[in-house]
């Protein structure tokens, strides 16, 4: 299911988890994590 997170594109998401207040969507190419006011995107080297 696409997300729009405000990065300017949009980034699929298979699966959520919550931890330590932090909501995390994890998809196929895309790991991006909400603190409860914005979307951060996370870069790995694997998927850059």
């Amino acid at each position: 299911m696409p997300i729009d997170i405000g990065i300017g594109r949009s980034v699929s998401t298979h699966k959520l988890h919550v931890k330590d207040g932090l909501l995390w969507s994890f998809g196929e190419d895309d790991i991006v994590v909400f603190d409860g006011q914005k979307w951060q995107e996370i870069i790995h080297p694997d998927n850059a």
